[in-house]
């Protein structure tokens, strides 16, 4: 840097371009009391070990301690996520990111999910729930519906306006 001290410079592409000549010759000097120089230390040494860079960037991450619920589901920021049924009543680690939320139970991950914002609202992957609770699936609001019109006009009736009106049949699942 002392050798450029008189020179002046408009912008950042002008310093660069005047160090860079001065920094193969730095690099290229041989080492006093060393063989080699810095360019050939680093290509023997630290090249060789060098790695790509990551595919994904990184992305800072909050955890919580969340206890699961008994309907099998954490809640985090006021949105509830499943877990495997196997682990009601469990104290889990939550990982959440700007877009994901993992769940892990003793540092292994036991189920991951896209960040929501909507509070109040479940998002739930059907291969967490109990087996009785997947065959509920199958009963959608339409074979409700279906099924009150066999019983009749005012049942059919009765279950259109239920399930307009009642967000746990609209409840969000998640297909694996």
């Amino acid at each position: 840097m002392a050798r450029l001290r008189h020179q002046r410079f408009a912008c950042i592409h002008e310093v660069n371009a005047a160090i860079l000549p001065l920094l193969h010759q730095l690099n290229a000097k041989l080492f006093q009391k060393l063989p080699g120089s810095r360019a050939s230390t680093f290509l023997a040494l630290d090249a060789p070990a060098l790695m790509p860079l990551p595919l994904q960037r990184y992305e800072i991450a909050h955890f919580k301690t969340v206890k699961v619920h008994i309907d099998y589901h954490v809640e985090v920021e006021r949105h509830r996520y499943s877990v495997p049924h196997a682990l009601v009543g469990q104290v889990l680690e939550a990982r959440i990111t700007t877009h994901v939320v993992e769940i892990l139970h003793r540092g292994q991950r036991v189920a991951s999910h896209a960040r929501s914002r909507r509070q109040g609202d479940f998002t739930t992957v059907p291969s967490h729930m109990p087996e009785a609770h997947r065959a509920h699936l199958a009963w959608t609001p339409d074979r409700l519906i279906q099924w009150g019109r066999c019983i009749g006009p005012a049942t059919e009736l009765l279950v259109t306006r239920l399930s307009r009106n009642t967000s746990i049949l609209n409840m969000a699942i998640v297909p694996v």
